[in-house]
């Protein structure tokens, strides 16, 4: 058999001329060939570019948005075994960690990395001091692994993710140290915030009724005012025009109110029920129930001094690897570079508390002896005890409980059919219009069937003792100040996230708030997008808004005459305005400044608010200081939050007197009131991060995308 290198040698100059030709090919018609084919090649563009850290790609983010949202899962899995609300939860960890959105998460990455060239180490002990913080050392380490699998994390990259974000908190605190001054004035102008409570008069004048003064703009005004806040979303309590079209979803459902459902359950059925369940409400089980119903903590006090460490699932290598396999050591670009892969290592968040037969020797024997005591002096006591009455008032609104969830529930799963088989129908309706279409593409229209008959969900309601609502097309936020936005899923899940998340249209789910239940499902929904100057009702859309920015000036100029005229005249608003039937004078209760109320759990720092005033729509900062501007007895104007309404404010009277406040502030605690400083030291933060950005030369390359979320969030602008 002759050699392969023969049969070149005999045919070299034609193979050589071929390989030329290849290489030609290669290099010149290759790539343009590649290029055209691009949309069929998997795409894994730059989407962030800084000059300081390089870039992230889409993997890079992806990844690190998947692994944020696990560890805020995690943690909030943690929480909710301390009795905290999901909602609660999620809140305060994303108030500490940041959100999951792209921009939160670019954001965290970004911070991490300069605290890293900064010289801000994070370790194992920091993050497991960070835990025992979070948890307030109630929390056993078995309970965090558990967290874990649940999310979907190993403990390598929990710790991971976990180091580069405290590092960019780290950062973020280092920088908050440096403004942490605050002055003998600002201290008291931060105590009168939360102390002093205003009476007034106001009279609303909505901008809308103004708008009809503002001559119209020109074509290229117009567009010009769309192109600056086409990207931007219409967020509430934001003067800020926006034009980009969330993504909405329209629900309907039904509610079954606790108190009324309790009060339905007759004295008759209570009876029945005690007698014929006895044994099931004995004084021992009411004091099981009574303990319960307290909310005791499933696990006991720590003891003091003991420490418990994770079982591994994988015994830990010699070389000092995790033992997770490449997988886990294989970050995103940034996630903890330059940090060796450590082993994971959870400190025991709980330790086992002692008895105190335990702690003591001669406790058990004494415990013991006194118990015989007891169960011979009850004995003696039975034998001359009256028979307890047959029901105890705890016992009668255990079984009105009882009786009421049962009903609730019966009505649900009746519910919970019609609805079933109504998307059963509606699923075999689609299915037979595709089938009654022409192999051609024409449409058999006497060959389709009727769609299936909507539930009527008010008179379902009307027939189950229930009530019914339905939400149209609304954006998240729109959601959240409905009733129902503000119930849970599962006990665990904000509505507001599972129906824009997980949600399929006509699938049956149960929510509950401190109130009620309800049984929703998903009816439609719309795609976010960022919508184009020519499609259809934009061009009104826009003149509408921008006509109500023009006239805001014009609404606050009619409010502070008005103002002036209250003055001259030197009496309320009521007598000063007496015959103008047109100005509807507001007398809310008093109110502060700033409040504070129930928040996430251990977010007390965060808790400061702006407080509402009842007829006055989202009053913001400017109103509040206008009116404590005011002397008693004087007039001015203000407009609220989102520049919507202009108000003539008249202040009756400033309570405490300053003699009572001055008094309260010297010894009261700076702590109480510091959060008042939050507004002003956000927009420092602010400014400081943009000047970061700057600095590293951050730059999207493409439009991140922002999950709606509540303002408060760290890193959520």
């Amino acid at each position: 058999m002759a050699s392969p290198f023969s049969i070149f040698r005999k045919n070299q100059k034609l193979m050589l001329a071929l390989l030329t030709l290849l290489a030609m090919f290669g290099f010149v018609f290759l790539p343009a060939i590649l290029e055209g084919m691009g949309g069929r090649t998997i795409q894994n563009p730059v989407v962030v570019h800084t000059k300081q850290f390089g870039d992230l790609n889409e993997h890079d983010l992806q990844t690190l948005v998947r692994q944020k949202r696990q560890v805020l899962s995690a943690l909030t899995v943690v929480l909710q075994s301390l009795n905290v609300p999901a909602n609660m939860a999620q809140q305060w960890l994303e108030s500490q960690l940041g959100s999951g959105t792209e921009e939160s998460v670019a954001t965290m990455w970004l911070l991490s990395q300069v605290a890293k060239q900064q010289g801000v180490v994070i370790d194992d002990e920091a993050v497991n001091t960070f835990l025992q913080a979070l948890t307030q050392n109630r929390v056993k380490a078995d309970r965090f692994l558990v967290a874990f699998r649940q999310a979907g994390l190993s403990e390598v990259q929990f710790f991971a993710v976990m180091r580069d974000n405290l590092a960019a908190v780290r950062l973020e605190t280092i920088f908050r140290y440096s403004m942490a001054g605050v002055t003998p004035s600002q201290r008291w102008d931060y105590f009168l915030r939360f102390k002093q409570t205003a009476a007034i008069e106001a009279v609303a004048l909505p901008v809308a009724d103004f708008t009809g003064k503002v001559e119209k703009p020109s074509e290229a005004e117009l567009k010009e005012f769309f192109e600056k806040y086409k990207e931007q979303y219409a967020l509430p309590g934001s003067p800020e025009p926006g034009f980009r079209e969330p993504k909405k979803v329209a629900l309907q459902w039904f509610k079954a109110d606790f108190d009324k459902f309790i009060a339905a359950v007759t004295d008759k059925e209570v009876r029945e029920r005690y007698e014929k369940n006895k044994e099931l409400y004995t004084e021992k089980n009411e004091a099981d129930v009574s303990a319960s119903e307290a909310g005791k903590p499933v696990d006991q006090a720590p003891e003091s001094g003991k420490k418990e460490s994770l079982k591994k699932n994988e015994a830990t290598p010699k070389d000092g690897s995790s033992g997770h396999g490449k997988a886990d050591a294989k970050d995103p670009k940034g996630a903890s570079s330059g940090h060796p892969a450590s082993p994971f290592r959870l400190t025991a968040m709980l330790q086992e508390k002692t008895d105190a037969s335990e702690a003591k020797p001669g406790a058990a024997k004494s415990s013991a002896g006194e118990q015989e005591k007891s169960k011979a002096g009850k004995s003696t006591t039975n034998d001359q005890e009256k028979p307890a009455p047959p029901m105890v008032q705890a016992t009668r609104d255990r079984i009105r409980r009882e009786i009421a969830f049962e009903k609730i529930e019966k009505a649900f799963a009746a519910l919970r059919g019609q609805m079933s088989q109504y998307r059963t129908e509606l699923s075999q309706y689609k299915a037979a219009s595709l089938q009654a279409q022409d192999k051609d593409g024409k449409n058999g229209a006497s060959r389709l069937p009727s769609p299936p008959a909507k539930l009527d969900f008010a008179k379902l309601a009307k027939d189950h003792g229930l009530a019914a609502g339905e939400s149209g097309l609304v954006s998240q936020w729109q959601l959240q100040s409905l009733e129902v936005g503000r119930s849970l899923v599962g006990g665990r899940e904000p509505i507001v996230s599972y129906a824009f998340q997980s949600l399929t249209n006509f699938q049956s789910e149960e929510s509950m708030d401190l109130n009620g239940i309800y049984l929703f499902w998903k009816t439609d929904e719309s795609k976010e997008q960022v919508l184009k100057f020519s499609n259809p009702g934009v061009q009104d859309a826009v003149l509408r808004e921008w006509k109500m920015v023009k006239a805001r000036p014009l609404a606050f100029q009619a409010a502070e005459k008005l103002a002036a005229e209250a003055n001259k005249a030197k009496k309320p608003l009521k007598q000063a305005f007496a015959d103008r039937p047109d100005l509807s004078v507001l007398t809310p209760p008093t109110f502060s400044w700033m409040t504070s109320g129930a928040v996430a759990f251990g977010s007390a720092p965060n808790a400061a608010r702006i407080s509402e005033v009842a007829g006055v729509s989202m009053p913001g900062n400017e109103f509040m200081a206008a009116v404590f501007r005011l002397t008693p007895k004087q007039a001015g104007a203000a407009m609220n939050a989102p520049k919507t309404t202009a108000y003539v404010i008249r202040l009756d009277e400033l309570t405490p007197s300053q003699r009572v406040l001055w008094e309260q502030f010297t010894v009261d605690d700076f702590g109480k009131y510091a959060p008042a400083a939050q507004a002003g030291q956000q927009q420092i933060m602010r400014s400081w991060l943009n000047e970061v950005k700057s600095s590293a030369g951050f730059e999207w390359k493409r439009q991140p995308d922002q999950q709606q979320e509540e303002s408060g969030s760290r890193h959520g602008d």
